[in-house]
């Protein structure tokens, strides 16, 4: 055979009729209502304007985003901290647009952690910062 050549195609490469198979040797297993339970999935409706979110059955809440104490801690804390408090905020009303409750909740204890993080170090480096001015006052009045 020459390289230019094709092989000639048996019967299965060909398109002949696919191998024989019995019927009825697989009997799918039979399950009782009992061995599984259905979950229920948030609801979720979007629509152009706005998304809204349904709350979840079993706690009946939403995670709490902490957009407004993220925008403080910015401002009048350690302001580092409140920056990625912020942008784990932005990241909870996200997911919730999405229906993405897990995520939400997640992205909403680190948004609250970091804010509680950007209030300690802010008072911590308040009363440092206090504490030097009031200490040179001192050294220059004696």
């Amino acid at each position: 055979m020459s390289a230019g050549e094709k092989t000639p195609l048996t019967k299965e490469q060909d398109g002949g009729p696919p191998p024989e198979y019995s019927q009825g040797e697989y009997q799918p297993p039979e399950y009782s209502q009992g061995d599984y339970q259905a979950t229920k999935k948030p609801t979720v409706m979007f629509s152009p304007q706005a998304a809204s979110y349904t709350p979840d059955p079993l706690t009946g809440t939403i995670p709490d985003d902490y957009l407004i104490s993220s925008l403080l801690t910015i401002f009048f804390c350690f302001w580092p901290l409140g920056i990625v408090a912020l942008l784990k905020s932005l990241e909870v009303r996200s997911a919730i647009a999405r229906g993405d409750l897990f995520s939400a909740q997640i992205a909403s204890r680190s948004a609250h952690k970091f804010n509680k993080l950007s209030i300690i170090l802010g008072i911590i480096s308040f009363v440092i910062t206090l504490g030097v001015v009031l200490l040179c006052q001192l050294v220059w009045i004696v």
